[in-house]
């Protein structure tokens, strides 16, 4: 490093020295609120009765409360539409596939599948 000093001067040194450094960002919302988890599925239903005793199902498979450090779910009801979500932190996208393949089958044997779209 000290030869290559030597060798070019101060400019030169600033232009090889650059470094570029870039994050991942969900959205700008992620940016001002320090979010750092993302809704990895989401289950929609139209029938209450059906979204209700999956979100309980849901409730006992993923019961953290903090997405920041573990899946956490969450509903949300609008004009008789019903969905479930299901937030993953960042870093654990490597078990994305997992958790998909075990809720669709969970939620097969306990529901089958009708009254319930998986959305991911």
């Amino acid at each position: 490093m000290r030869e290559m000093m030597q060798f070019a001067g101060n400019q030169d040194i600033k232009k090889i020295m650059k470094l570029k450094i870039t994050f991942k960002v969900q959205s700008l919302s992620d940016i001002i609120t320090n979010s750092s988890s993302e809704v990895f599925l989401r289950i929609d239903s139209k029938d209450e009765k059906t979204h209700n005793e999956i979100y309980k199902v849901m409730q006992e498979l993923f019961p953290g409360n903090d997405y920041e450090m573990s899946p956490g779910v969450w509903e949300y009801t609008e004009d008789g539409e019903y969905s479930i979500s299901l937030e993953v932190p960042y870093g654990i996208e490597d078990f994305e596939t997992f958790y998909e393949a075990g809720i669709r089958a969970i939620l097969k044997e306990k529901f089958g599948e009708d009254n319930y779209t998986i959305i991911v």
